[in-house]
């Protein structure tokens, strides 16, 4: 349920034009209900981990998100002009977050144009990611404890280094916070021609405390930073591998944005084509403890 309103117009005068503003108001209620497997037991399949797994089955929950945002944009002369924008957000849950943008664009000729921008953004955890139950399952593989056994291969005859089997935990965490991300682009259209453009963007994405799953394999490799993924039972026994979401790591994506497009007459009818692709340049991840 979403309702938002939106004001725009003319605020004050520069010497190569109006200043135009706009502010507005977002508020929405977010709900969600998933019902499982509503048939009986002997006919369900044995389907483990699947986001539509019975286990999954949530009774309804919601969250109220509240937003208010603004944007200017101030021609600075005739062939420079400049967007200033801001966004606040209230989620219930995750408090509020601010987050700005700037860009610019210069068109010296008609043929020529650069832009230019930087902003920030946000993404909450969604509604399985937070409330899907917990759920334990035996992994039958022969471990160690991490803790004790730092080579992490099974060797009875080290100290340390016996076997245990700790249960496997998935399923939502309640205590996941925000992913959060920076973001660059610059770029430029060239037009030789009336019927030929050639447009190329840079972009580069920093995203922070990315949420995902590890894995067992990756979480005994960086025992240090999780030690609180490994519970133990009263005597200190390794018994579970919590592997539910956590927020974790960075991630550094680059690329380039091509965009072709030409046309000719001919026969009567005008001919158009285009050619759009992305270059991945970078794709870089770091798995740490946010």
């Amino acid at each position: 349920q979403q309702v938002d309103a939106s004001v725009s117009g003319p605020l004050f005068k520069l010497p190569a034009g109006d200043a135009m503003a706009a502010v507005g108001v977002d508020l929405r209620t977010e709900k969600y209900k998933f019902n499982g497997d509503e048939r009986p037991i002997d006919q369900r399949p044995v389907i483990l981990l699947a986001p539509f797994d019975d286990p999954n089955a949530l009774s309804g929950v919601k969250r109220d998100v509240k937003a208010v945002y603004a944007e200017l944009l101030l021609p600075i002369t005739k062939t420079l002009e400049g967007t200033l924008a801001v966004r606040r957000d209230e989620y219930d849950g995750f408090g509020g977050t601010t987050n700005p943008k700037v860009s610019g664009l210069w068109k010296p000729s008609s043929q020529f144009l650069l832009r230019g921008s930087y902003s920030t953004g946000f993404r909450v955890p969604t509604f399985n990611q937070l409330y899907n139950p917990a759920t334990d399952s035996a992994s039958g593989v022969d471990r160690v404890d991490p803790a004790t056994c730092p080579t992490l291969i099974v060797d009875p005859t080290k100290a340390g280094c016996g076997v245990v089997r700790p249960n496997t935990v998935n399923g939502g965490k309640l205590d996941l916070g925000p992913e959060e991300a920076k973001m660059w682009s610059a770029g430029f259209i060239y037009e030789p021609f009336p019927s030929l453009s050639i447009g190329i963007d840079w972009w580069r994405i920093n995203r922070e405390g990315t949420i995902q799953v590890l894995g067992v394999e990756t979480l005994y490799r960086n025992y240090a930073l999780f030690p609180e993924r490994f519970i133990r039972d009263p005597s200190g026994v390794l018994a579970f591998i919590d592997n539910r979401w956590v927020n974790a790591g960075e991630t550094q994506t680059e690329g380039l944005e091509v965009a072709l497009r030409g046309g000719f007459d001919a026969m009567g009818a005008r001919w158009t084509a285009g050619l759009d692709g992305t270059y991945l340049l970078k794709k870089r991840s770091r798995d740490r403890k946010s």
